[in-house]
């Protein structure tokens, strides 16, 4: 159980887990690109500002989060698709790896490669997906 723990939340450890902490383990997980602690005043706007990444992506990542007060020291997940990423789009209704990739001129492997949290048969409307590194 701590690894799946570990690997479904990038912040989560076996050490600093305390009584009454939910947990929420969806399956497939979401991978985290990086790590990120919450400061004084962020909301889901701001962390994403910082990283190149909607709010919605940032709550995606985080669901145990309230997106407009996020406490001060909370360990934060930062989804794959920001800074790093010199493309990111927003996906489409019925939008797939290939169709993505095919549409911004890459591989479906690529769009894999870099966007580690999408199910590619089944991309959500209005993700942020990165097409170019």
């Amino acid at each position: 159980m701590r690894f799946h723990l570990q690997q479904r939340r990038c912040f989560v450890t076996c050490t600093d887990i305390w009584a009454g902490t939910p947990l929420c383990i969806p399956s497939g997980g979401v991978k985290c690109a990086s790590q990120y602690t919450a400061g004084d005043n962020e909301t889901c706007i701001t962390v994403g500002d910082k990283f190149g990444l909607s709010a919605t992506a940032i709550y995606d990542a985080n669901t145990f989060v309230g997106c407009d007060n996020i406490w001060k020291g909370t360990p934060l997940c930062i989804p794959p698709g920001g800074r790093a990423c010199s493309n990111t789009i927003t996906s489409w209704p019925g939008a797939t790896c290939d169709t993505i990739a095919g549409a911004y001129g890459t591989t479906s492997a690529n769009i894999k490669l870099w966007n580690t949290f999408v199910d590619c048969s089944n991309i959500w409307t209005n993700s942020p997906i990165c097409v170019a590194h």
